[in-house]
């Protein structure tokens, strides 16, 4: 089982690349993306978590055995990971679990909340993104960890709103899943 969390504010192709990379490379029967909830480290607001998830739904439709899961927009209080990945092993104690995530994220592990702690019960997967080997923190001892073969893509969701905020988001579609860039225009997202 699988656990790839993020804000997905929107969710784009280098998000799908990746979920479709774990899916193939760890041979995952279940993959769950976990759209934030209370994201704690962001300094800016979300997107209404009804708009993500959705966005997510659509932009991760076509990836069979991938399950968008509400569990942290249904909490209430701060998100975090440690939380959520205790709460699914709880549910299904017998599976093994693998935290999908990416270089950058890997590099912030330390400000995570509780992060020796969730280390020490899932094996990790990380995808590079071009700024050096991936490696991990010190006194990160997780199951297992992998470096997934995945090449990184140019693109971000800072970019994607600020482009839909400028009216210039058609000029970026092939960044996103086009049900998420339909998604976006009809309900007309990130507009000032």
């Amino acid at each position: 089982m699988g656990i790839y969390g993020g804000a997905f504010d929107p969710p784009h192709k280098a998000h799908v690349a990746l979920a479709r990379a774990a899916q193939q490379q760890l041979s995952l029967s279940q993959l769950r993306v976990i759209p934030t909830g209370d994201a704690w480290h962001k300094t800016r607001t979300l997107t209404h978590a009804t708009h993500r998830r959705r966005m997510a739904e659509l932009a991760f439709a076509a990836l069979p055995g991938v399950v968008v899961d509400p569990i942290e927009m249904q909490r209430t209080g701060p998100s975090y990971t440690l939380d959520t990945l205790q709460a699914l092993q709880l549910s299904q104690p017998a599976d093994q679990w693998w935290l999908v995530l990416g270089q950058d994220q890997l590099e912030r592990l330390p400000t995570w909340h509780g992060w020796q702690t969730l280390l020490a019960g899932v094996h990790l997967a990380v995808a590079p993104r071009g700024s050096g080997p991936c490696r991990l923190p010190p006194g990160a001892q997780p199951l297992d960890f992998r470096v997934l073969e995945f090449v990184p893509q140019v693109v971000s969701a800072t970019a994607l709103r600020e482009a839909a905020t400028h009216g210039r988001l058609p000029a970026l579609a092939d960044k996103l899943p086009t049900p998420v860039m339909q998604y976006i225009m009809t309900h007309q997202l990130y507009q000032p």
